[in-house]
């Protein structure tokens, strides 16, 4: 294997051609791995290094068996020609294998993209359907009651309300798509430009804001991190998508004694 000496190893030397050559097709190999992934929204995350080779992790998030059928499909296809451009780099076929993990995770339904209609609390939200207003519960997210009124939940009512009536949101699922109360549990997930939200999300340290100013927001998580709720523990236990991010967004509020962790008892 390499060593850290600044003269060349015998590893090196050895594979020097085959390093050279692959250095040409670092950009296809990138390229096929997204196109794998953007097919099937799924995310590519980039770990360690084994020399000029990504480590590197896929979750796709799939709905039904037929995209389950598509992915199994992409991944042959797409593995087949990474292994065509590693022959002709000389490489070992046996990093890709050894480098690659992949957690495939079926959620309850797919992605949904609603206007937001009302606000019923700091927690919950109506969209119409059909003639049919739904009602969707936020995932992970406990907002101080309306009715009867507790400590903070009028300000947190308010503020969902501002940021999302008349707004499409992309709903995320996860491992159980209703609770108890057969209301529908979904992540938010809120697109646009408007500084003032792109602002909050640099402020309090978000994921989701791109540099041309525009963003994807995870609401849920904004929501706990200003201190406008807490997290349903219940709920993101049992959840999986974002549940590292929630948890972090609270300690975060906690830390800072913001919003309900300052007002409230």
């Amino acid at each position: 294997m390499p060593n850290d000496h600044d003269d060349e190893s015998d590893y090196q030397k050895t594979h020097k051609h085959g390093f050279d050559r692959a250095s040409k097709f670092q950009i296809v190999y990138s390229d096929l791995l997204h196109e794998i992934t953007n097919r099937l929204e799924g995310q590519i995350l980039y770990s360690e290094s084994h020399d000029w080779i990504p480590s590197l992790k896929f979750h796709w998030t799939l709905s039904s068996d037929s995209q389950k059928v598509a992915l199994r499909s992409s991944i042959r296809y797409n593995v087949f020609m990474l292994s065509l451009l590693l022959l002709s780099a000389c490489a070992d076929l046996s990093i890709l294998e050894d480098d690659i993990e992949m957690n495939v995770q079926t959620w309850c339904a797919p992605n949904e993209e609603v206007d937001v209609s009302r606000v019923y609390d700091g927690d919950t939200f109506m969209f119409w359907e059909n003639d049919a207003e739904i009602k969707i519960r936020m995932l992970g997210v406990a907002a101080p009651e309306v009715d009867p009124v507790e400590c903070y939940g009028a300000e947190a009512g308010d503020f969902l309300e501002d940021l999302l009536v008349g707004e499409e949101v992309r709903l995320e699922f996860d491992v159980e798509c209703v609770d108890i109360y057969n209301r529908t549990l979904a992540w938010v997930i809120l697109r646009g430009n408007d500084p003032e939200i792109a602002e909050l999300i640099t402020l309090y340290d978000l994921e989701g804001l791109y540099s041309d100013g525009s963003y994807e927001l995870l609401v849920n998580e904004l929501l706990v991190r200003m201190g406008y709720a807490t997290v349903f523990d219940g709920e993101v236990d049992q959840s999986i998508r974002y549940k590292t991010r929630m948890e972090d967004a609270e300690d975060a509020s906690k830390a800072q004694i913001i919003g309900l962790w300052q007002e409230c008892e």
